[in-house]
């Protein structure tokens, strides 16, 4: 099959660049657990599943957060950055879920 240079160019899927890490991950005798596409091979921990069913009970989880709401995730967010990547960021200004 003839492919385009343009075509050719753009790089192979996502999906299929990761399934290749994993495989060399596995290879390598890493435990893998995949959290890409649809769900986990692996049931959720009690806890989380305990704490979800707890959240949908609370009126205030079924509304529109609006910008300001966000904030305690958004600065959660900016320390991370600064913690896992060592980039500064404003929350309020460079952050946005």
């Amino acid at each position: 099959m003839w492919i385009s240079g343009r075509a050719a160019a753009v790089p192979g899927s996502v999906f299929a660049l990761m399934d290749a890490a994993k495989e060399r991950a596995r290879a390598a005798g890493r435990v893998v657990t995949d959290l890409s596409i649809g769900s986990s091979d692996l049931s959720p921990p009690e806890a989380v599943l305990s704490a979800l069913r707890e959240a949908t009970r609370d009126p205030a989880t079924y509304r529109y957060p609006l910008f300001s709401d966000t904030a305690p995730l958004r600065e959660a967010a900016a320390r991370y950055l600064g913690r896992r990547f060592g980039v500064q960021v404003d929350p309020q200004t460079e952050v946005l879920p």
